[in-house]
């Protein structure tokens, strides 16, 4: 049994014994990918930070100049491991620490990957224009 655990820090896996209680995190350290666009920034954030307050500090803080200007975005798309990290509206008010899929907060030795994906203004429709399933499409067949 304890030859297993060998193994696994011999591979870069901290043990139990090693990793402070997860409770005890004070900050999520992630890597953003930019759709895109080749830039990949590092970035560190308290655990108890709102969703919302990632998004406001990409764009205020961390945003690549080669991107369209923040002022022309009307919202960010998070992904990680998969599956997006808040979304529209009251999905931002979600705490960081209650999102399971965004990082281990305790392991800084891998960085987990954000996938960054601005939404223009300019594709944003009113809610008037939009059908019943929300499609963005604003094609007009002739």
């Amino acid at each position: 049994e304890k030859r297993g655990s060998e193994e696994g820090a011999a591979m870069g896996e901290a043990t139990a014994e090693e990793q402070p209680a997860a409770g005890n995190a004070k900050e999520v350290k992630v890597k953003l990918v930019f759709a895109n666009d080749s830039h990949v920034l590092e970035m560190t954030f308290p655990i108890n930070y709102l969703v919302k307050d990632v998004k406001r500090d990409i764009l205020d803080n961390h945003w690549p100049s080669t991107l369209l200007t923040p002022s022309d975005v009307d919202r960010l798309r998070l992904f990680a491991g998969g599956k997006e990290i808040g979304g529209k509206d009251d999905a931002d008010d979600a705490c960081v620490k209650d999102i399971k899929v965004l990082v281990n907060p305790i392991n800084f030795k891998t960085l987990t990957p954000v996938h960054v994906q601005p939404v223009p203004k300019s594709m944003v429709l009113p809610d008037d224009k939009t059908d019943k399933q929300g499609s963005q499409c604003a094609c007009t067949v002739s």
